[in-house]
């Protein structure tokens, strides 16, 4: 088995060289398949599986996807069938985007604004989904320091010709808000790492304060996510991994502490709705419609 081809796989996701939880998950699974065909027993799987879970510990969509691999392999471990799991749950995730922005596109309606934070594969899908219909929008995105991953969302809604403004994050909250009429949002749209049992999502940091802002100026936030990315934790207890200082400042002064959390979370009470696979539904319902959904889920890492 080429442990360097996994090795090298960990050290990319951990850099977030592979960004987003949905494409994360298909770098998993791909990586799974490239040594398939080495793999001799069960308990490797598991080992390869396990690293693979737990490059980035927010990232419930990988963990549950490797979770079903892996309940599926227990009983009848053969490298032909893992491959056809894989290639499986590789186009269940293909279909649940689709889908995902087929309900997404439902809000999105001609002629209004909206706002869009940090990078989803999902949630871009969607814009782009309604563009394709026809509907003629305007997008505001954040930049989203200190990686700006909003930069991605940003070119890619651009060069598929829409409408998309990059706004850098300290004004995000205010252009949301009612205080000053530069811009009229009619709804903010954000992806999700996670979802809780509780119905909180955690998202990337910046994702809260947005989530007040439009509480405040009564603009619906949405949240844009599969429901693989549930985890039975409640939204109080999640932890939010911290990403390295260097990341924030590169050669600051010798004993500067920076607190630089990758995620922050919003409490259900401020979300309008959950746009998922299944449709639209409230955070309250949320691991109930899991249940029915995905029967059995559970994660093993």
């Amino acid at each position: 088995m080429n442990k360097k081809i996994i090795s090298q796989a960990v050290k990319e996701i951990k850099s977030i060289k592979i960004q987003g939880a949905t494409n994360i998950a298909i770098f998993s699974l791909k990586t799974l398949v490239s040594i398939s065909n080495q793999l001799t027993d069960y308990r490797q799987l598991v080992e390869i599986s396990r690293r693979l879970a737990l490059a980035r510990p927010d990232e419930p969509l990988t963990q549950n996807i490797l979770s079903l691999l892996l309940i599926n392999q227990k009983k009848d471990f053969n490298p032909i069938k893992l491959a056809k799991q894989i290639d499986f749950y590789l186009q269940l995730l293909k279909e649940n985007k689709e889908r995902i922005s087929s309900f997404a596109s439902q809000l999105i309606k001609p002629g209004q604004s909206y706002f869009s934070h940090c990078h989803s594969s999902s949630l871009e899908n969607a814009f782009v989904y309604a563009f394709k219909e026809g509907k003629k929008f305007k997008v505001y995105q954040t930049e989203t320091r200190p990686l700006y991953q909003g930069h991605i969302t940003a070119r890619h809604l651009y060069q598929a010709g829409l409408d998309v403004t990059l706004v850098v994050d300290d004004l995000a909250s205010w252009l949301v808000s009612t205080y000053d009429n530069l811009i009229d949002i009619q709804a903010v749209f954000i992806g999700a790492d996670v979802l809780s049992l509780d119905g909180w999502a955690l998202n990337k940091v910046g994702s809260f304060s947005l989530a007040l802002s439009a509480s405040k100026a009564r603009v619906p936030f949405y949240v844009v996510a599969s429901l693989l990315k549930f985890t039975s934790q409640i939204g109080r207890k999640i932890k939010i991994e911290r990403r390295p200082a260097d990341e924030i400042w590169p050669g600051r002064p010798g004993g500067l502490k920076v607190l630089n959390l990758a995620f922050d979370k919003t409490p259900a009470e401020y979300i309008t709705g959950i746009v998922t696979e299944v449709g639209i539904i409230k955070p309250e319902i949320l691991a109930s419609t899991v249940a029915k959904t995905y029967p059995g889920l559970k994660n093993i890492f």
